[in-house]
This record gives C-alpha cells, structure tokens and sequence, in this order.
C-alpha cells in the first residue's frame, strides 16, 4: 500500500558513509526499507559484520520482518518511550512515523532516540510541512492511492479527511475497495490520525533533546526546504 520506496531508499542509503557500522530504523513497519539499507551498509563493509535493528509499535508488522530478515535485531516498542541496550552510529525514521505522535510524544521520542545515537552520530527523519489552508479542507472519497494485486486486478485506497485547527490533528479514514465490485467492493478500512509539526516547534524539540541541524530538506531529492515545500527532512548530529 505504501507504493514505490525507491526514493526513501535513495535518499537515505546517501547516508551511509564509509565506516558506519551500525544502523537502527525507527518505525521500521514491515521492515523493506531497513533491509534494503542493511544489504547496502554489508556491502559497502563486506569485511565487516554491521549491526542493524528495527523498532516499530505493531507485533504483525515486526512478525512481518522478522520472518523478512532473521539477521536484522527486530524490536516491538513505543518510540516514545523505548531503550536499547546498544548504541548506533546511524538511526532513520521515514515515512512521516514521527506524526502519529502530539507535542509531547514527539519531544519524548527525540530523547529516547538521542540516548540510543552515538556521540557524533546522525539521526535523519522526514514529515511533511503543514499546509494548514489545504489540511482544512476536508476530503471525501478522494482517490488516495492505486494499486494492484497479484493477478493485476485494480484496487483503490479512497480516503476521508478532517483537520482540527486548534489540536493541528488530521483524522484520516482509508478504505481499500475493489472498485469491480462497486458498493460491494469495501475489503478493510483503517483510520489513524496525523499530528501537524510546523519547522520551529520540531527544531526547538531536537535542540531540546541533543540534537543539531545539519541539514534541512523540502523533498527527498535533497532540495532546499522552504516554507511552501511538501515535506520537512531532517539530518541531524548527536551532540
């Protein structure tokens, strides 16, 4: 459902810089992306044995990757509140996971994920840059996503929105429908809600919790972030 991850794979196998030797991935889901970048880091060290773990909330999506990766450290945890018993010199958080935490889970995270980065390592994640006059706008029934099964058969994820001002939370509904079918077509539904973090609140939070901004991206492609930019991409230093 999460579409093609060439370009998270892209953007973030760039940080992985000769003699990293330790990688986490923060909200690793399913595990394909922490994967692809574990085969990455072993190749680009084939003499060394590099250490790679993967957090995420849900026991299925861990199952999933556990049975994916048998080598990776797989973990079910809260990122707001988790430890580990090692350090890593490298850890990624992608897919805007960090937004289905408010003000204070995201603060939290910050420090946990600080205590488990090495001094001097790097932390990257991506969330998107609020655009509140477009967030305000409720959607119905707008046509998020196609994609097909095995057998090339054609399925939509239409999705329901509602934005509240004050909280800066976005309601989301996904309903996964065979369009074939017509009103019959509804095969799962799943709602989640997304908390908006505008650029100088996240800043002041990783500030906060020991971490500096070494760079700030508006999109995958490393362009420069500005303030119409889609997303907020963040590659930071443990201080």
């Amino acid at each position: 459902m999460m579409g093609d991850r060439d370009e998270y794979v892209q953007f973030y196998s760039s940080l992985l810089s000769p003699g990293l030797d330790s990688l986490v991935d923060f909200g690793c889901g399913s595990g394909l992306v922490t994967v692809e970048l574990a085969n990455l880091l072993r190749r680009q060290s084939p003499s060394e044995c590099p250490r790679v773990a993967g957090i995420d909330v849900a026991p299925g999506m861990i199952g999933v990757a556990s049975a994916r990766c048998p080598n990776i450290t797989w973990k079910v945890a809260d990122l707001s509140n988790f430890n580990l018993s090692e350090r890593y010199q490298l850890g990624v958080c992608m897919y805007n996971t960090l937004q289905h935490l408010d003000a204070d889970g995201l603060e939290a995270a910050f420090r946990c994920i600080r205590a488990v980065i090495e001094d001097g390592g790097v932390f990257s994640f991506d969330i998107y840059n609020p655009n509140r006059e477009y967030l305000s706008a409720p959607q119905c029934n707008r046509l998020a996503r196609t994609i097909s099964r095995v057998n090339d058969t054609p399925l939509e994820i239409r999705e329901d929105t509602e934005f509240d001002q004050e909280s800066s939370l976005l309601s989301i509904t996904w309903r996964l429908l065979d369009p074939a079918l017509e009103s019959q077509g509804l095969m799962r539904k799943t709602q989640f809600t997304m908390w908006q973090h505008d650029p100088t609140f996240v800043q002041s939070c990783l500030a906060k919790t020991g971490f500096s901004v070494s760079h700030l991206y508006g999109d995958l492609d490393a362009s420069n972030f500005n303030k119409s930019s889609r997303k907020q991409i963040y590659v930071c230093h443990a201080d």
